[in-house]
């Protein structure tokens, strides 16, 4: 199967979608769990940061690190999901809870 005909896309485009559809597949597998959470999260950052500027590579490399750190987080066993904190608006409530909310997820207790 060959790929499909379209715009070319450049080496750090190919970077983030990949990076979303690993998130995808990340939110695909923890889905009993809270996986819906984990996609949800992923298409707010996406478009959240859709409009920076295509020459600003280094924001966007560094984006697209810490997304993977992000990634490499959730796909923890101890996690099994997200919980995203907002205000009424849509937006996030503030930096500390929407940040600590989603690396921290939410993990089974391994006490019992």
């Amino acid at each position: 199967m060959s790929p499909r005909p379209g715009p070319k896309l450049s080496g750090l485009q190919r970077q983030v979608l990949s990076l979303y559809r690993s998130a995808l597949r990340v939110s695909r597998n923890k889905e009993l769990a809270g996986g819906d959470s984990i996609a949800a999260y992923a298409r707010e950052e996406l478009d959240r940061n859709r409009g920076i500027d295509r020459k600003d590579i280094l924001r966007i490399e560094h984006l697209i690190r810490k997304g993977r750190r992000q990634l490499d987080l959730f796909r923890a066993s101890e996690v099994t999901g997200i919980r995203l904190a907002s205000m009424g608006d849509g937006s996030r409530s503030s930096k500390s809870t929407g940040r600590e909310a989603a690396a921290a997820g939410s993990v089974k207790d391994s006490s019992s």
